[in-house]
């Protein structure tokens, strides 16, 4: 199992906590434990959308922490946790740029986002939050 990396200075205790346990329940339950998943999903959402050095942190070069959470998103097949990684997402690339981008794209985002946008448009009736979530970092 590799280690979750995400810049080690104090205050950083907490984001890293959060994406060790989401990277340990995706390898160890193959995310059976959903009501966990999505506890720390919310969790980390909050911490994104109040603290600017957490969206520093996951994007950070050599942090793990987009590929944590993009592997989640992955393979997570419920809803409300699915729309918290999206919002996630969402707000690491709204206010980061081009190089956030970047590091999304870098790491396989797109392709997860396109199958994820594919497989969702399938459904009947679609999700409008999901598909609205998509478009927006997309």
């Amino acid at each position: 199992m590799n280690k979750v990396k995400v810049s080690t200075e104090k205050g950083n205790t907490r984001i890293l906590g959060l994406l060790g346990q989401l990277e340990k329940i995706s390898l160890e339950s193959a995310l059976q434990d959903v009501d966990n998943v999505r506890h720390i999903t919310s969790k980390l959402l909050h911490l994104v959308q109040t603290q600017e050095r957490t969206k520093k942190d996951i994007t950070a070069k050599g942090s793990t922490g987009i590929e944590v959470i993009l592997a989640t998103l992955e393979n997570i097949h419920d809803l409300q946790t699915t729309l918290n990684i999206l919002n996630i997402l969402n707000e690491l690339v709204s206010v980061g740029g081009g190089r956030r981008c970047g590091v999304l794209v870098s790491k396989g985002g797109s392709q997860i986002l396109l199958q994820l946008l594919f497989t969702a448009s399938k459904d009947s009736p679609a999700n409008e939050e999901v598909m609205m979530q998509l478009q927006s970092i997309l």
